[in-house]
């Protein structure tokens, strides 16, 4: 089986809610039913951050959709369940990257002067 090339015609790429799906490849299933989605497929997906399963969803019309899921310790499930708490913590993420934090020695302190 030759893999195809995306981005070779239009018809390469489908648009569901708004969203642009491109062709990557055409995969076999083996005799236990199983798809190997390929080396390519996981180099793209790794792209978008590390995942542990697929969420499968399947239209009226036999169209499967695979949403790569990240599993959440129970310990920190608070941060996601907030968006509040979850945009703030974003924000502090990216200030860390940036380099936009200061170095607390003593919390109290710090706590007690904010």
């Amino acid at each position: 089986m030759s893999a195809v090339q995306p981005g070779t015609d239009a018809s390469d790429s489908v648009e569901l809610s708004g969203q642009r799906f491109e062709f990557i490849d055409s995969r076999p299933f083996d005799k236990k039913h199983r798809i190997n989605l390929g080396r390519r497929v996981f180099e793209l997906l790794g792209k978008l951050g590390s995942f542990e399963s697929f969420k499968v969803y399947i239209s009226e019309d036999g169209l499967l959709l695979l949403a790569p899921m990240a599993h959440i310790p129970v310990n920190e499930m608070w941060i996601w369940k907030d968006r509040e708490i979850r945009e703030s913590f974003k924000k502090a993420l990216e200030d860390a990257r940036e380099g936009s934090v200061k170095r607390v020695v003593n919390l109290d302190s710090f706590f007690n002067s904010q």
